[in-house]
């Protein structure tokens, strides 16, 4: 019996950060949409922290916004972080490749900004922004 609760808290608990990721993220979404980017950031951490070990059902995502935001406010080091953890949880998510050249960009690397700018299109050539 004492083995059904402790799974049962187990779930609870997840359950409550992940419903807790959902709301960090839209918060982040509305600061973002807003171009409130540090609140923006500041929310999307909180998502990040409540989900650890990126269980969410699109965790990408939030990663590829707070770079987006972390790019627009010129904080290049936590942009290209969360570009190749993007890329790292999806791959074929062009964004991911036109946000990691948008850093590249931005810090004069330009061979990086090739290789990922390339990668963007490949993945979507009717893509203009890849």
């Amino acid at each position: 019996a004492r083995r059904g609760v402790e799974r049962v808290d187990a779930e609870v608990s997840r359950r409550k950060r992940m419903d807790d990721c959902k709301e960090e993220t839209a918060n982040g979404d509305r600061m973002f949409a807003d171009g409130q980017f540090a609140s923006a950031v500041a929310f999307y951490d909180k998502a990040v922290d409540a989900d650890p070990d990126n269980a969410s059902e699109r965790p990408y995502l939030l990663f590829s916004s707070r770079g987006a935001c972390s790019l627009q406010l010129k904080r290049y080091r936590q942009a290209m972080a969360d570009a190749d953890k993007t890329i790292a949880l999806h791959a074929t998510f062009t964004t991911g490749h036109i946000l990691k050249a948008r850093v590249c960009e931005m810090t004069e690397d330009w061979s990086g900004m090739m290789t990922s700018s390339v990668r963007a299109h490949d993945l979507e050539p009717e893509n203009e922004t890849a």
